[in-house]
């Protein structure tokens, strides 16, 4: 971070710079209410106190947001409810936009706790997820070099062999749960994207026993977090719908619902 020695407020470039991200962060904390700012002259320029950015600072680094993180996913669900429902969620977007938006929020709950993410990309290029950090001020190769990312392609994953086997892939996830957490990582996310299933390789219809499969896993590593991304553009109606049969919690359009399994 840049030192500041001035008391004037500072501009939406020198937050940056203090902070060490992107405007483009600043800009959305600001519209969000994460990260409080002062609106100068007609056009309404954000400048920014010097305290309240070393506050937010410091509340970064110890993995602590503000009560309006709340809007995390999962902090929506009722707490009244005797039974919670398992951390499977479908999620489903149309474009890439919509498929950042919708998981961005899930990656940058477990990111500010230094929890890592497993994300097993299809359609995305590595390339993509990069601008997706960017936008949010990351570098991608810091993150990833710190080990709260890992990027895996469908065909080192899902069809490795050439072939999708629901066994062999379920074998992999608690694999990598076992290691995450042999590694001090108890709570952590695991992310796919699902387009893997238009490759037509041998046994892609077991995706949704596959699916299935999950849940009981998650019986026995309840602190894990796993994110089915379906990009409901290419998906037949019959397959979205089984996927709602098969996880405990959907997101679509920003609301979390119940599942039907």
């Amino acid at each position: 971070m840049m030192t500041i020695k001035s008391t004037k407020l500072l501009t939406l470039d020198e937050a940056a710079s203090f902070l060490g991200v992107s405007k483009v962060s600043l800009r959305r904390w600001t519209n969000s209410g994460l990260l409080a700012c002062h609106r100068i002259g007609p056009q309404g320029r954000r400048r920014f106190d010097l305290e309240q950015l070393k506050k937010f600072a410091e509340r970064s680094n110890t993995g602590t947001r503000p009560a309006s993180e709340a809007r995390y996913p999962l902090h929506r669900l009722n707490s009244k409810l005797e039974a919670e429902p398992r951390p499977h969620v479908c999620v489903y977007f149309r474009n890439p936009v919509e498929q950042w938006e919708v998981f961005r929020r899930y990656f940058l709950h477990h990111y500010r706790r230094r929890q890592p993410t497993l994300y097993i990309r299809s359609a995305s290029s590595e390339a993509r997820i990069k601008e997706w950090l960017a936008s949010e001020g990351l570098d991608f190769d810091e993150v990833t070099k710190s080990g709260l990312l890992q990027l895996l392609a469908a065909d080192q994953t899902y069809l490795r062999a050439g072939h999708f086997s629901a066994d062999a892939m379920v074998a992999f996830v608690r694999r990598m749960i076992i290691r995450a957490s042999s590694e001090g990582y108890p709570a952590h996310l695991i992310t796919g994207e699902m387009d893997w299933y238009f490759s037509r390789a041998p046994g892609v219809e077991e995706i949704h026993e596959y699916e299935r499969r999950l849940n009981f896993l998650q019986d026995e590593f309840p602190e894990v977090t796993i994110v089915c991304q379906y990009d409901v553009s290419r998906f037949e109606i019959e397959t979205v719908i089984e996927a709602c049969c098969s996880h405990p919690l959907i997101e679509w359009r920003g609301q979390l619902h119940r599942g039907s399994l």
